[in-house]
Protein backbone atom coordinates (compact mmCIF):
# COMPACT_ATOMS: atom_id res chain seq x y z
CA UNK A 1 0.00 0.00 0.00
CA UNK A 2 1.23 3.55 -1.11
CA UNK A 3 2.04 6.46 1.75
CA UNK A 4 -0.92 8.87 1.49
CA UNK A 5 1.34 12.24 1.11
CA UNK A 6 0.12 14.93 2.68
CA UNK A 7 1.59 18.55 1.08
CA UNK A 8 2.43 21.52 2.70
CA UNK A 9 4.59 24.65 1.65
CA UNK A 10 7.18 26.06 4.15
CA UNK A 11 5.02 29.08 4.75
CA UNK A 12 2.38 27.28 5.87
CA UNK A 13 4.07 26.27 9.25
CA UNK A 14 3.22 28.91 11.94
CA UNK A 15 6.65 28.14 13.65
CA UNK A 16 9.91 27.48 12.25
CA UNK A 17 10.98 23.51 13.16
CA UNK A 18 13.85 22.40 15.48
CA UNK A 19 17.21 22.39 13.92
CA UNK A 20 17.07 18.55 12.08
CA UNK A 21 14.54 19.86 9.65
CA UNK A 22 16.47 22.86 8.71
CA UNK A 23 16.82 21.47 4.90
CA UNK A 24 12.95 21.61 4.22
CA UNK A 25 12.54 22.82 1.16
CA UNK A 26 11.84 26.67 1.50
CA UNK A 27 9.97 26.68 -2.15
CA UNK A 28 7.26 24.86 -3.39
CA UNK A 29 5.52 22.29 -1.58
CA UNK A 30 6.94 19.36 0.35
CA UNK A 31 5.29 16.16 1.72
CA UNK A 32 5.46 16.02 5.53
CA UNK A 33 5.14 12.39 6.43
CA UNK A 34 7.97 11.91 3.46
CA UNK A 35 10.31 14.58 5.05
CA UNK A 36 10.15 13.24 8.52
CA UNK A 37 11.06 9.58 7.40
CA UNK A 38 13.78 11.22 5.41
CA UNK A 39 14.94 13.30 8.74
CA UNK A 40 14.32 10.77 11.19
CA UNK A 41 14.33 7.40 9.42
CA UNK A 42 10.69 6.65 10.05
CA UNK A 43 8.11 8.39 10.59
CA UNK A 44 8.22 9.86 14.56
CA UNK A 45 4.37 10.40 15.40
CA UNK A 46 5.49 13.43 18.23
CA UNK A 47 7.19 14.93 15.12
CA UNK A 48 4.21 14.46 13.08
CA UNK A 49 1.98 16.08 16.15
CA UNK A 50 3.95 19.42 16.16
CA UNK A 51 3.58 19.76 12.40
CA UNK A 52 -0.19 19.14 12.72
CA UNK A 53 -0.18 21.87 16.06
CA UNK A 54 1.51 24.65 13.58
CA UNK A 55 0.07 24.11 10.44
CA UNK A 56 -3.57 24.07 10.24
CA UNK A 57 -4.00 22.65 6.62
CA UNK A 58 -2.58 18.99 7.91
CA UNK A 59 -5.91 19.28 10.52
CA UNK A 60 -7.71 17.25 8.32
CA UNK A 61 -10.07 13.99 8.76
CA UNK A 62 -7.37 11.82 6.64
CA UNK A 63 -4.33 13.11 8.96
CA UNK A 64 -6.30 11.98 12.25
CA UNK A 65 -7.15 8.62 9.94
CA UNK A 66 -3.39 8.34 9.14
CA UNK A 67 -2.28 9.07 13.06
CA UNK A 68 -4.36 6.49 14.14
CA UNK A 69 -3.22 3.77 11.11
CA UNK A 70 0.62 4.29 12.14
CA UNK A 71 -0.42 2.39 15.47
CA UNK A 72 0.21 4.91 18.11
CA UNK A 73 1.54 3.94 21.86
CA UNK A 74 -1.28 5.56 24.26
CA UNK A 75 1.42 8.46 25.24
CA UNK A 76 1.80 9.56 21.72
CA UNK A 77 -2.18 9.89 21.73
CA UNK A 78 -1.67 12.10 24.61
CA UNK A 79 0.45 14.22 22.96
CA UNK A 80 -1.74 14.92 19.95
CA UNK A 81 -5.32 15.23 21.79
CA UNK A 82 -2.87 17.91 24.32
CA UNK A 83 -1.61 19.74 21.65
CA UNK A 84 -4.06 19.82 18.97
CA UNK A 85 -6.86 21.14 20.87
CA UNK A 86 -10.26 20.18 19.47
CA UNK A 87 -9.34 18.80 16.15
CA UNK A 88 -7.77 15.80 17.58
CA UNK A 89 -10.21 15.33 20.42
CA UNK A 90 -12.84 13.07 19.12
CA UNK A 91 -14.52 9.92 20.44
CA UNK A 92 -12.43 7.84 18.16
CA UNK A 93 -8.94 9.16 18.85
CA UNK A 94 -10.75 8.57 22.90
CA UNK A 95 -11.00 5.07 21.81
CA UNK A 96 -7.72 4.38 20.65
CA UNK A 97 -5.99 5.56 23.68
CA UNK A 98 -7.42 4.09 25.93
CA UNK A 99 -6.91 0.50 23.69
CA UNK A 100 -3.53 1.07 23.92
CA UNK A 101 -3.38 0.53 27.76
CA UNK A 102 -2.42 3.72 28.97
CA UNK A 103 -0.56 3.99 32.31
CA UNK A 104 -1.40 5.90 35.30
CA UNK A 105 0.80 8.77 33.82
CA UNK A 106 -0.82 8.90 30.40
CA UNK A 107 -4.10 9.12 31.94
CA UNK A 108 -3.20 11.92 34.25
CA UNK A 109 -1.75 13.45 31.61
CA UNK A 110 -5.26 13.88 29.56
CA UNK A 111 -7.10 14.43 32.48
CA UNK A 112 -4.79 17.87 33.19
CA UNK A 113 -4.10 18.74 29.36
CA UNK A 114 -7.75 18.21 27.30
CA UNK A 115 -9.96 20.35 29.51
CA UNK A 116 -13.37 18.64 29.96
CA UNK A 117 -13.56 16.55 27.26
CA UNK A 118 -11.12 14.10 29.57
CA UNK A 119 -12.43 14.60 32.25
CA UNK A 120 -15.27 12.40 32.27
CA UNK A 121 -16.46 9.65 35.56
CA UNK A 122 -14.85 7.27 33.65
CA UNK A 123 -11.37 7.82 33.25
CA UNK A 124 -11.39 9.18 37.21
CA UNK A 125 -12.38 5.36 37.33
CA UNK A 126 -9.30 4.57 35.25
CA UNK A 127 -6.59 6.81 36.94
CA UNK A 128 -7.95 5.53 40.31
CA UNK A 129 -6.90 1.64 38.95
CA UNK A 130 -4.07 2.16 37.83
CA UNK A 131 -2.86 2.48 41.43
CA UNK A 132 -0.81 5.93 40.77
CA UNK A 133 1.28 7.54 43.66
CA UNK A 134 0.28 10.11 46.34
CA UNK A 135 1.08 13.06 44.35
CA UNK A 136 -0.81 12.69 41.07
CA UNK A 137 -3.78 12.20 43.09
CA UNK A 138 -3.54 14.96 45.51
CA UNK A 139 -2.78 17.02 42.03
CA UNK A 140 -6.13 16.49 40.25
CA UNK A 141 -7.95 16.96 43.28
CA UNK A 142 -6.36 20.38 44.03
CA UNK A 143 -6.46 21.62 40.13
CA UNK A 144 -10.24 19.73 39.61
CA UNK A 145 -13.24 20.05 41.39
CA UNK A 146 -14.96 16.89 39.22
CA UNK A 147 -11.88 14.78 41.30
CA UNK A 148 -13.21 15.41 44.59
CA UNK A 149 -14.85 12.82 45.98
CA UNK A 150 -14.40 10.35 48.84
CA UNK A 151 -13.35 7.52 46.96
CA UNK A 152 -10.20 10.06 45.07
CA UNK A 153 -9.41 10.74 48.71
CA UNK A 154 -9.31 7.12 49.83
CA UNK A 155 -6.99 6.39 46.80
CA UNK A 156 -4.65 9.31 48.03
CA UNK A 157 -4.43 8.15 51.75
CA UNK A 158 -3.99 4.46 50.24
CA UNK A 159 -1.28 5.54 48.27
CA UNK A 160 0.52 6.66 51.42
CA UNK A 161 1.60 10.47 51.19
CA UNK A 162 4.25 12.36 52.77
CA UNK A 163 3.23 14.43 55.43
CA UNK A 164 4.50 17.62 52.34
CA UNK A 165 1.74 15.76 50.12
CA UNK A 166 -0.88 15.73 52.53
CA UNK A 167 -0.16 19.14 53.52
CA UNK A 168 -0.31 20.13 49.79
CA UNK A 169 -3.24 18.66 49.24
CA UNK A 170 -5.17 20.33 52.50
CA UNK A 171 -3.77 23.53 51.89
CA UNK A 172 -5.16 22.96 48.10
CA UNK A 173 -8.02 21.55 48.44
CA UNK A 174 -10.59 22.77 51.29
CA UNK A 175 -12.44 18.90 50.43
CA UNK A 176 -9.65 17.72 52.29
CA UNK A 177 -9.74 19.95 55.16
CA UNK A 178 -10.70 17.21 57.73
CA UNK A 179 -10.11 16.46 61.70
CA UNK A 180 -9.18 12.33 59.96
CA UNK A 181 -7.04 14.17 57.05
CA UNK A 182 -5.27 16.67 60.09
CA UNK A 183 -4.33 13.53 61.97
CA UNK A 184 -2.98 11.61 59.01
CA UNK A 185 -0.35 14.67 58.45
CA UNK A 186 0.58 14.46 62.29
CA UNK A 187 1.18 10.71 62.21
CA UNK A 188 3.15 11.37 58.55
CA UNK A 189 6.03 12.43 61.25
CA UNK A 190 6.18 16.07 59.64
CA UNK A 191 8.75 18.84 60.17
CA UNK A 192 9.09 21.93 61.94
CA UNK A 193 8.81 23.47 58.08
CA UNK A 194 5.81 21.18 57.28
CA UNK A 195 3.98 22.71 59.80
CA UNK A 196 4.65 25.71 59.46
CA UNK A 197 3.83 25.84 56.29
CA UNK A 198 0.01 24.07 56.27
CA UNK A 199 -0.83 26.38 59.61
CA UNK A 200 0.35 30.03 57.84
CA UNK A 201 -2.21 28.52 54.96
CA UNK A 202 -5.04 27.05 56.35
CA UNK A 203 -7.07 28.37 59.68
CA UNK A 204 -8.20 24.84 60.34
CA UNK A 205 -5.19 23.47 61.22
CA UNK A 206 -4.11 26.29 63.66
CA UNK A 207 -4.69 24.46 67.04
CA UNK A 208 -3.11 24.08 70.53
CA UNK A 209 -2.04 20.46 69.94
CA UNK A 210 -0.24 21.61 65.82
CA UNK A 211 1.29 24.63 67.71
CA UNK A 212 2.50 22.45 70.34
CA UNK A 213 3.66 19.59 67.40
CA UNK A 214 5.45 22.91 65.82
CA UNK A 215 7.63 23.63 69.26
CA UNK A 216 8.43 20.06 68.98
CA UNK A 217 9.89 19.49 66.16
CA UNK A 218 12.49 22.37 66.94
CA UNK A 219 12.05 24.41 64.51
CA UNK A 220 14.78 27.85 64.06
CA UNK A 221 13.92 31.15 64.88
CA UNK A 222 13.56 32.05 61.46
CA UNK A 223 10.21 29.69 61.19
CA UNK A 224 9.60 30.77 64.65
CA UNK A 225 9.62 34.17 63.35
CA UNK A 226 7.61 33.63 59.92
CA UNK A 227 5.07 31.53 61.81
CA UNK A 228 4.00 34.57 64.35
CA UNK A 229 4.13 36.55 61.11
CA UNK A 230 1.34 34.68 59.31
CA UNK A 231 -0.32 33.17 62.26
CA UNK A 232 -0.84 36.37 64.44
CA UNK A 233 -1.67 36.32 67.93
CA UNK A 234 -2.48 32.50 67.96
CA UNK A 235 1.18 31.64 66.94
CA UNK A 236 2.63 34.53 69.65
CA UNK A 237 3.44 32.51 72.41
CA UNK A 238 5.96 33.23 75.05
CA UNK A 239 7.99 30.03 73.95
CA UNK A 240 7.56 31.06 70.17
CA UNK A 241 9.15 34.10 70.83
CA UNK A 242 11.76 33.39 72.45
CA UNK A 243 12.66 31.21 69.79
CA UNK A 244 11.94 33.83 67.13
CA UNK A 245 14.07 36.41 69.08
CA UNK A 246 16.74 33.88 69.77
CA UNK A 247 19.11 34.78 66.34
CA UNK A 248 17.39 38.47 66.14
Amino acid sequence: MSQPQFLISYKDLELRPCSPYKGLPKRGKFDVIAEIIRVRGRLILDDLTWAIRHCPKLQTPEMLSHFIASRPTAHEIVLIMRDCGEFARTPEMLSHFLAAKPSGRDIFDVICGCDDFARTPKMLRLFLESNSPAYPIGSIMINFDFARTPEVLAAFIAAKPTAAGIGDLMRGCEFARTPEMLALFIAADPTAWDYYIIMADCEFARTPEMLALFIAADPTAWYCRLMIQACGDFARTPEITTRALAAA
